[in-house]
């Protein structure tokens, strides 16, 4: 699983997942359009030592000004940023699963059928953790992922759908 983008500055960057312990992403760089690669390196967050980037299914885009945005999964989805546009600066992660959990519980939904996984491999109890990002004006972007089971509000059916949700990187 491997996402692939152009830099602004013309080089690819490449981000993957790899079968390691730590199970953290790792990412390199190429500035002959493929042909020679830097030796892969781990992912971190510059602000948040404690959460590892990594796991399953990255995929980045760049932003009009070169702010280089990423979504992962498993267990959760995450989006994380670099301002920087290089892939050194990453930051700011955003916890799409926890906001769906308060979006739940501000609309009523029961505590037991709001989003959980009873095992953070079990994929079809609430989705795959498989996101997709796309750009979307200058400062925004469109983030995709599916959910069974899902419970929108207190009085709702579960359904099995893909979720949209509009983000805006703010400085």
């Amino acid at each position: 699983e491997v996402t692939l983008v152009r830099l602004k500055d013309g080089r690819l960057y490449a981000a993957m997942r790899v079968e390691t312990d730590d199970g953290l992403f790792h990412q390199m760089w190429s500035s002959d359009d493929g042909r020679t690669w830097t030796i892969p390196e781990p992912m971190h967050l510059i602000d948040d030592s404690d959460h590892k980037p990594g796991r399953a299914w990255p995929r980045a885009t760049v932003l009009d000004d070169g702010t280089l945005v990423m979504v992962y999964g498993r267990p959760g989805k995450d989006l994380i940023f670099d301002p920087s546009g290089t892939g050194r600066q990453w930051q700011g992660r955003f916890d799409i699963s926890a906001l769906e959990k308060e979006t739940q519980a501000l609309l009523g939904v029961p505590e037991e059928l709001r989003i959980r996984r009873p095992h953070p491999y079990v994929r079809d109890w609430d989705s795959s953790d498989y996101l997709a990002v796309l750009p979307d004006g200058p400062r925004e972007l469109v983030v995709l992922y599916d959910a069974q089971h899902y419970v929108e509000n207190w009085n709702a059916k579960p359904v099995s759908v893909v979720r949209i949700l509009r983000v805006r990187p703010e400085d």
